[in-house]
């Protein structure tokens, strides 16, 4: 049975990790793609178009992702820190 908490605490905290990983990920990979966006603008792509991108695909994505993110930073979290607690009182009772 301890073998078996243990094995549980180890895999709540990997989620964890996974789950903070995962919210950082989402953030960098949006901010790459503003910045080949404006890379492809310096390198003569019209303004216009990209502009046009930026307000009806990349601005509302980005509100959606940074809401996901901050949603799996906090309530994601904030639930395993939870689980990981009480599978470590359980450990430490035995």
């Amino acid at each position: 049975m301890a073998n078996s908490v243990e094995i549980q605490l180890q895999k709540a905290i990997e989620m964890k990790e996974t789950v903070q990983d995962f919210s950082k990920i989402l953030i960098q990979k949006m901010d790459d793609l503003n910045d080949m966006r404006e890379y492809y603008v310096r390198a003569g792509f019209p303004t216009d178009i990209a502009d046009t991108y930026r307000d009806y695909y990349y601005v509302p994505d980005r509100k959606i992702i940074d809401a996901l993110s901050k949603d799996m930073m906090t309530r994601h979290v904030d639930f395993l820190d939870r689980v990981i607690a009480q599978l470590t009182e359980a450990k430490n009772q035995k």
